[in-house]
């Protein structure tokens, strides 16, 4: 057995093509398709389905990804402890991110971090609160930004809690209002960002029984920040996200006690890499120095 093969098909899957999973390994995509029959000879089924989309698990692959990812995790496990014991500083480092952590902290970490560890490269995959948590139980990424509480299983280390803040046109009605509550927002057309399984914004008004009138649901973060600038809406976006703000809108922090915990997490119970050890370690230690600081227990 190649765990090389186990690879390429898990790579293949998350990738969605072919093409994508060539890339991301660096072969040709003949190789890949190549390593991913030579698995389906060696035991005897059918995998993957090329489709008009790019490809998808056949029912018995569908059955059996758990226990490649088993295979291909334990695998990772054992050259990180090899790793560790042989005190390697380099290798690559996955990492998951939503929005506003991309665009405001990750360039400033990634260009010092490397500085003083230029062997570490990255691979960055962007995605929602719930699918970077996701990703991390997967092993599809090491270690990824999420919001704490997430799911069960994940060690998640809080670098900073941001307030949630209103969006407005400059000659808004709530414009003249000196603090701006929950509920004054019911009031008026929203436009909410569409967070995925773990909606942040969504649940913090259905859990004060705040029924706002949604006028709009927008998959991207900017485009909703572009129609509230168009007078089409209202709408929330939390603290960090107006760090860099080139649009003609106004913000002011909403009345709560509610805050979002943002935090570095990776898979509990698992053996990192030297590598991702130290990446996490300069994350904590980059939060510290520039952001609120924050009561923290020690990594490892």
């Amino acid at each position: 057995m190649d765990i090389q093969k186990f690879e390429a098909l898990l790579t293949a899957i998350d990738a969605g093509t072919i093409t994508k999973a060539a890339s991301s390994l660096g072969y040709t995509q003949s190789a890949i398709s190549h390593a991913i029959h030579s698995l389906e000879n060696e035991f005897n089924v059918r995998l993957l389905l090329r489709c008009h989309a790019g490809v998808e698990l056949t029912p018995t692959g569908e059955m059996l990804i758990p226990y490649i990812r088993n295979v291909a995790n334990a695998f990772r496990e054992f050259e990180n402890k090899v790793a560790d014991i042989n005190n390697i500083n380099c290798g690559q480092v996955r990492i998951g991110t939503f929005t506003s952590v991309a665009v405001n902290w990750l360039p400033n970490i990634l260009n010092s971090f490397q500085q003083y560890y230029p062997n570490i490269n990255f691979e960055i995959k962007q995605g929602n609160y719930a699918e970077i948590a996701e990703w991390i139980l997967q092993g599809s990424i090491d270690c990824g930004f999420t919001i704490t509480p997430s799911l069960c299983g994940l060690k998640n280390i809080i670098l900073f809690e941001d307030r949630l803040f209103l969006i407005y046109p400059p000659d808004h009605p709530l414009a003249s209002k000196e603090t701006i509550y929950p509920e004054d927002l019911a009031e008026y057309p929203f436009i909410l960002v569409n967070e995925g399984r773990a909606p942040i914004i969504r649940n913090f008004f259905e859990d004060r029984n705040i029924k706002l009138k949604i006028q709009y649901h927008v998959v991207d973060d900017y485009a909703t920040i572009a129609m509230v600038e168009s007078h089409l809406g209202i709408s929330v976006c939390p603290e960090l996200f107006f760090y860099r703000l080139p649009y003609n809108v106004s913000h002011r922090p909403i009345e709560t006690d509610f805050r979002r915990k943002i935090s570095i997490s990776y898979k509990k119970n698992f053996i990192l890499a030297p590598a991702v050890k130290q990446f996490i370690s300069y994350v904590q230690s980059w939060a510290r120095n520039n952001l609120t600081p924050l009561d923290a227990n020690p990594l490892f």
